[in-house]
């Protein structure tokens, strides 16, 4: 999925142009956090920000494959800009499945180098993600946490183990929310019941009482 869009990446797009532009400003020891383009993106709403993580990503994807001749400030700009990306992956935005399972692609490649770094905000927003939508989850997506959690459960590092534990501990949650889920309306979704609103449905509109018609005492 990543490198499929990277063959997509439009050079012209605004946001990689931005991008671009910071990673020229990125000379050690020059943080990310003291530069314009931080502030930018942070300043935006939570739908902007998501798609400057994603932009970010993609761009990092970029870089790794034209690093072959690495330029001298090159690690220093990747470092910076994947530490960036962690601090957006903490914030609530409004991540899809499909967002997910770009950044367990994304992340997963930098785990040999980087072991367990950055699973703490990947985690936190995967919290984020199953607090916003209701179970069922596509089953891709369950497929590849539990591969990330497992993978980082191998490690030999506390870190992320302690985070790989974490990440079962949310899948297993969402599980057991689609259970119950699924129990509530094979027990009651055929049964009318007034005044049962049913998870997952809208309440009815009010309708407004008719006026009495009556003489007075």
């Amino acid at each position: 999925m990543l490198d499929e869009l990277v063959q997509k990446l439009n050079p012209q797009d605004p946001r990689q142009a931005a991008i671009k532009d910071a990673c020229k400003a990125l000379k050690y020891p020059k943080k990310m956090k003291d530069l314009p383009f931080a502030k930018t993106v942070l300043e935006s709403s939570l739908p902007e920000q998501r798609e400057w993580l994603l932009s970010l990503m993609v761009g990092l994807k970029k870089m790794d494959l034209d690093a072959l001749d690495a330029r001298k400030d090159y690690w220093h700009q990747r470092w910076e800009l994947r530490e960036f990306c962690f601090d957006l992956l903490k914030r609530k935005l409004p991540f899809t499945a499909e967002d997910l399972l770009l950044m367990v692609e994304w992340w997963s490649e930098d785990i040999i180098f980087y072991r367990g770094r950055g699973a703490a905000s990947l985690v936190k927003a995967c919290e984020t993600y199953f607090k916003a939508h209701a179970a069922p989850h596509p089953p891709q997506l369950l497929a590849a946490l539990q591969g990330l959690a497992k993978r980082l459960n191998d490690k030999d590092d506390s870190d992320a183990q302690r985070y790989g534990s974490k990440l079962l501990a949310l899948l297993h949650a969402a599980a057991a929310r689609s259970m119950v889920r699924a129990r509530f309306h094979r027990l009651f979704g055929k049964m009318k019941m007034p005044g049962l609103i049913l998870p997952g449905r809208k309440s009815p509109p009010c309708r407004p009482k008719p006026p009495t018609t009556g003489t007075p005492c």
